[in-house]
């Protein structure tokens, strides 16, 4: 007996996706979205960071400048100074004389609109006659060069000037007595004084130069100079020789109440100087003196210390708060570069 069997039911192989050899594939999973990016709040902190960062450092940057200590040029290193900047006295050759003293005084009063100082040159001269003469001296004070002023005076009136090129001439009467004195007073058009901060430099012209002049009657004329030209008055003064009698000059410089150190001397006082004024004096048959020093205002070069001081705290600061806010400027701005 044979058993039949019953033919089974063949099924289809289930396919996600039909292929050519029917095999079962997977689909894949759909990526998620990416997620946004968190906007990051634009760095208020920082940026007030950096800008007192920035403010520091100009401030340290004015702080230093003003506190250091300065380096003043010498007035006679500039280049309109004068190669011969004198105070000469030319006192007549046939009035007699034995001695004779030239006082020049410089004192600051003020700093013009382009920040020179405003320094008034005061020159006070006495002459000894013996005997005495009938009428006054007339004497003429010649400026030459950086010695020059604006507005001339003599006791206290305009002076009879005459201007020759570099050289100024100023008519000088001295009196009628055995003893006879005048000056000249005016603001100098070339400050003998640069200060920067707390140190000064200061240059005189020479002063002292005196000359005795036979024909320095013919120029005076009656109490006034006469109408000259540049080589009439070359051929006067040019050939006038020293004066042989004994002589002495004063150079005076006030530098005002504060408390001044000497940082260079080229020529050292005879007679003791020091603040408010330094005095320097020459004397004999050629008694003529120049004088260039450098001195410190004490109490300005403390102040720039302090200054100093406070230029290294803003710099210490600035140090300090740039770091932070540089790093929280870039952070913010990778962020808005992501998400671009």
């Amino acid at each position: 007996m044979t058993v039949r069997r019953r033919p089974t039911r063949r099924t289809r192989p289930i396919s996600a996706a039909p292929g050519p050899a029917g095999r079962l594939r997977r689909r894949k999973p759909r990526a998620a979205p990416p997620l946004a990016d968190p906007v990051a709040p634009f760095p208020v902190a920082g940026t007030l960071l950096l800008i007192l960062s920035a403010l520091m450092v100009a401030a340290s940057w004015v702080l230093f400048e003003r506190g250091q200590p300065g380096t003043p040029v010498f007035p006679d290193l500039r280049p309109d100074y004068g190669v011969d900047s004198t105070v000469t006295v030319y006192l007549p050759g046939e009035a007699p004389s034995s001695w004779s003293a030239l006082s020049a005084v410089y004192r600051q009063r003020g700093v013009r609109a382009n920040g020179e100082a405003l320094v008034e040159q005061q020159l006070d001269l006495t002459n000894t006659r013996t005997p005495a003469p009938a009428g006054p001296l007339r004497a003429v004070v010649e400026l030459r060069g950086a010695a020059r002023v604006n507005d001339p005076t003599v006791a206290g009136r305009p002076a009879t000037t005459v201007e020759l090129g570099d050289r100024q001439l100023i008519l000088v009467e001295l009196g009628e007595s055995s003893v006879g004195a005048g000056g000249v007073r005016g603001t100098m058009r070339i400050p003998p004084l640069t200060t920067e901060n707390s140190r000064t430099s200061f240059a005189s012209p020479e002063v002292g130069v005196q000359k005795a002049c036979d024909d320095l009657g013919t120029v005076t004329g009656a109490g006034r100079l006469a109408a000259l030209t540049y080589a009439q008055w070359a051929a006067v003064a040019d050939s006038c020789p020293p004066t042989a009698y004994s002589r002495q000059t004063f150079i005076r410089l006030v530098t005002g109440s504060a408390p001044v150190r000497v940082d260079y001397l080229d020529t050292h006082p005879i007679e003791a100087g020091g603040s408010p004024m330094f005095r320097w004096k020459s004397e004999g048959t050629a008694a003529s003196l120049r004088v260039r020093s450098s001195f410190v205002n004490i109490d300005e070069e403390a102040f720039g210390q302090r200054l100093f001081f406070l230029a290294g705290v803003a710099v210490g600061l600035a140090t300090a708060c740039a770091p932070y806010a540089l790093q929280s400027l870039f952070v913010y701005t990778s962020g808005r570069a992501r998400r671009r």
